[in-house]
């Protein structure tokens, strides 16, 4: 099944994002590499990220998705 994700950051976070970018990225560039994630990125606004993912179920995509480390900080 094919899961859309959207995610939109907490402004209070916003140190915590720019030091996690590149944990975040890495995150998404190994997603992508196992074709879980066929596209991904921000909205035209930047207000939310988004990605198109893969799974077995509701339930593995939420999983999957809490490792993403901007949802795993909280961020």
């Amino acid at each position: 099944m094919w899961y859309i994700v959207l995610s939109h950051s907490r402004p209070e976070k916003d140190a915590e994002k720019e030091r996690n970018y590149e944990a975040h990225r890495q995150w998404l560039d190994d997603q992508h590499r196992t074709g879980r994630l066929p596209f991904s990125g921000p909205t035209t606004d930047g207000a939310y990220g988004i990605y198109v993912m893969l799974a077995s179920s509701l339930d593995e995509a939420k999983a999957i998705a809490a490792t993403d480390p901007h949802h795993s900080e909280g961020i």
